[in-house]
């Protein structure tokens, strides 16, 4: 195989790779907006602590 077939086949792989990982960013966020939360605070007499979210479909 020469460097010319070798530089093809590579960037063939390069644009699948991609293509996969755009297709997959597409599947989490549809999954995230399906997705409700609900922001819990952890301490409410302690606001600095923050809160803790639950998820739900």
């Amino acid at each position: 195989m020469g460097e010319a077939e070798a530089k093809i086949i590579l960037k063939w792989v390069v644009f699948l790779g991609m293509a996969l990982l755009f297709v997959t960013s597409l599947q989490a966020q549809e999954a995230n907006s399906k997705q409700k939360a609900i922001n819990v605070p952890i301490d409410h007499n302690n606001p600095e602590l923050g809160t803790f979210s639950l998820y739900f479909e």
